[in-house]
């Protein structure tokens, strides 16, 4: 009787040493605490909102190349360009391109004015032939007379031509020679540039944030960094 009873002690011992190492995964649980705060997907970044004085500086190109500034898309000269991009050497290099057609539209018009008034001066001065001197003797008029009023012509109108060609070559020269360092492409990648600057040097400062959360897997600590 004694030993009976000790084998059921026996096998009751061993139920609950057996039921007190079963794993904690296998109770279910009945009170777990809410998650206070979720972390963020793994790989994606906080957007960032871009702050208003960026959208009154910004640049815009349109496609023939003409620079705007902020919403009011005000149109910015060469030189406002350029020192917005902070590039002294091509508002320098423009300058100079500048002065060069200038110069040669000038030319052009010197010339053209110029050259006219000689090569018409030359066929309305030509010596007339028809003087008493010149029609006084056949010998004279055809040898002298006839031959100097041709060449008076014949030079006013080497002059005219001359100076519609040379005049022509001026104006293509200073026509090609334009003051736009910059392809449309170079100038919407320095832009691009520009702007980039602008929004890292008006960007708000980084701050950050620690912050625990629980959930059923356990919890942690999640840190947020705004910018």
């Amino acid at each position: 009787m004694n030993r009976a009873i000790a084998c059921a002690l026996l096998v009751v011992g061993l139920s609950a040493t057996a039921l007190g190492e079963q794993p904690a995964s296998s109770t279910p649980m009945t009170d777990v605490p809410a998650v206070s705060e979720p972390p963020p997907p793994p790989g994606e970044a906080p957007s960032t909102p871009l702050p208003p004085a960026f959208f009154e500086r910004m640049l815009s190109v349109d496609e023939k190349g003409r620079v705007y500034e902020g919403r009011a898309r005000r149109l910015l000269s060469r030189e406002e360009v350029f020192a917005r991009l902070e590039r002294p050497d091509l508002l320098e290099e423009s300058e100079e391109l500048s002065r060069r057609r200038v110069a040669l539209a000038i030319s052009a018009g010197l010339v053209a004015v110029t050259g006219t008034a000689v090569g018409i001066a030359l066929i309305v001065l030509a010596p007339p032939i028809n003087t008493v001197e010149c029609e006084a003797d056949v010998h004279t008029y055809n040898e002298v007379c006839v031959p100097r009023h041709r060449a008076y012509q014949l030079a006013g109108g080497v002059v005219l031509g001359s100076t519609f060609v040379v005049a022509t070559l001026l104006a293509t020269l200073a026509w090609w020679t334009k003051p736009d360092v910059l392809s449309r492409d170079e100038l919407t990648r320095e832009i691009a540039t520009y702007n980039a600057k602008l929004k890292k040097r008006l960007a708000p400062p980084v701050s950050w944030r620690v912050t625990p959360y629980l959930g059923p897997g356990g919890g942690g600590l999640v840190v947020r960094l705004g910018f």
